[in-house]
Parts: C-alpha cells; structure tokens; sequence
C-alpha cells in the first residue's frame, strides 16, 4: 500500500483548523447581526414602535461618546411620554400642531468632565445623558425646545437647556423640516396646487400630473433651503419635478412660494406662482391667463426609455 506524503496529513489537518475557525466566525458574526436586527427595531424618534428588547441595559462598557442604543432611545422616549406637562403625542397623528418629540440623540459630558475621566482616572465616569428636542406645536406660541435627559439607562430627571447667546424661546419657525411637515403640506398645499393646474400641467409636461388619483406619469414636488430668510419666517419655493434620476438635471419650470409659518394649517398658503418664466401672485391668475390665451404656454416631453437609460449610467 502507498504510503501517505507527511505533507498531505499536515494539509488536511491545516484544512481542518480553518474550517473550525470559519465556522466559528459565521456563528459570531450571525449573533451580531441578530442583535443588529433587534436593536433596529426601534424607531429614532421614538414614537409607537413596537419592540422586544432584552432586559439588559445597554453594552457593559460604553465610551464616553458612543451613540446612544436602541434601547436607551426607547428609555428616554418612555420616560419623556410620562411628563405629563408636555403632553406629548405619537408622529403618527400627523399633526402640526400638536406637541412631539423630532429627535433624540446622545448629549455628550463637557470637556471638563471628559478630561478629568480619561486623564486623571479618579473622577467619576460622567453619567451619560440624552438631548431630546421637542416641537411644541400646541403650545400658544409655538415654540422649540431641548430637554438634557438622564441617566439614559434609567431617566430620573430632564432640564430645559438653554445656550447663552440663543434667542429664547426658540421660535417653531426654526425648526427643521420634517417628514411630518411634508405630509401635511401635500394634503393641504401641493395637491391643492396640482388639482387647480391640472390641466396646465398636463399639457406642458406630457400628460405628466401630481396628486392622488395619480397612477402613472405622475410628478412629485421638491422644495429649496433654506425653510425661511429668518428663524421667525417659513416661506420658500417649492416645485414640481419627475421621477428620472438624477432629477434634479431635468427641472421642469413650474414653482410656487409657500408661506407655511405656524403650527396651524389652515393659514398656510401659495403666495406666488412661478411658470415659464412669468410671475402670478396665485394658481388661480395663472391658470385665468391659460384659459384666456394669454399665457406664454410651454413643452418638456418626457424623457424616452434610452434616454432614462444613458442617465443611470
């Protein structure tokens, strides 16, 4: 019988080490991953998520600036839904005026406090706290604010936070646009807009069109930053735009200056019209105009199949 090459035996036995660590590093990597899941589970924002997390508070040893888990936003969001004075609903209201929380993220220690940790090691560890901003949309005036929260692990306390050279209180014109706001503005602003120049829009962006009913060929609308010339105004432009990518080399010229300053809706308003380079002060002059003949009308045909191929590429 031939005997075996010494060479081989060691070959199979350097196979067989390598199989155990790489099936040992797909058992890690697959643990991870599910806890990735699980974690991802709770929402930023912190609204109505439904999860299942463990009991565990967080990673046993968390950096001084690591961001905030899962579970330590869901903590925060909980804690902050039991302050009754601030009356907080869920984002799923979809209300404008209504007081929610827009973001929660972590509040780092001062510089201070981080040096006299991390270099002298005899001060305690600064306790890890949240910055939770709220819009206070129900409040008379509207208005913005940020809460310090902590501990994150447990919340016992949340103090207003107020930065020297800061105008207070923060107007609720200054604050960030939302998916929130986005909705509200196409229920009661854009497809306002797209139902009165239907037919307009139909004709100049071949048989293109915005609004609900839309199935097919159907516009979508983009807005400009910023949201207002001051932090005490919310008036910008916003326009209409197809869905070829990149859309923003294919514009289509049809604008309107929305005035959506405030938490209620109903005073919010398009205060001018842009279309083809002429200038009305509603839909309704500039769709009078189309109707009249006097308007100086336009065409930009849809983009063809190669053409939206060459642009992915």
């Amino acid at each position: 019988m031939a005997k075996v090459s010494p060479l081989w035996k060691w070959l199979t036995i350097l196979f067989i080490i390598i199989s155990i660590a790489l099936l040992i590093a797909l058992i890690v990597v697959a643990s991870k991953g599910d806890k990735k899941k699980e974690e991802a589970a709770v929402c930023a924002s912190g609204m109505d998520v439904s999860v299942t997390l463990s009991s565990a508070s967080g990673p046993p040893h968390q950096g001084l600036f690591d961001d905030l888990s899962a579970l330590e936003i869901k903590k925060v969001r909980d804690y902050m839904f039991q302050v009754k004075p601030l009356d907080l609903k869920p984002n799923q209201e979809l209300k404008i005026n209504s007081n929610r929380i827009a973001i929660i993220q972590l509040y780092p220690p001062s510089k201070d406090d981080a040096l006299a940790y991390l270099d002298q090691k005899k001060a305690m560890k600064p306790e890890r706290q949240a910055i939770v901003v709220v819009f206070r949309g129900a409040s008379q005036p509207a208005v913005v604010e940020e809460y310090i929260v902590g501990p994150v692990d447990a919340p016992t306390k949340h103090t207003l936070r107020k930065v020297d050279g800061r105008e207070y209180p923060i107007n609720f014109n200054a604050r960030p646009f939302s998916t929130q706001e986005g909705i509200v503005l196409h229920n009661v602003i854009f497809t306002d807009v797209g139902r009165k120049a239907h037919d307009l829009i139909n004709e100049s962006y071949d048989g293109y069109s915005y609004g609900d009913n839309c199935v097919e060929k159907c516009l979508f609308v983009q807005f400009a930053a910023p949201m207002g010339l001051t932090s005490k105004t919310r008036d910008n432009w916003f326009g209409f735009y197809r869905h070829d990518l990149p859309f923003y080399i294919h514009p289509l010229n049809f604008e309107f200056y929305v005035n959506h300053a405030g938490s209620d809706p109903s005073k919010w308003r398009v205060e001018k019209v842009l279309y083809n380079d002429q200038l009305f002060d509603s839909v309704e002059e500039l769709m009078a105009a189309y109707r009249n003949a006097s308007l100086i009308k336009t065409f930009i045909p849809a983009l063809s199949d190669e053409e939206k191929k060459g642009q992915t590429h």
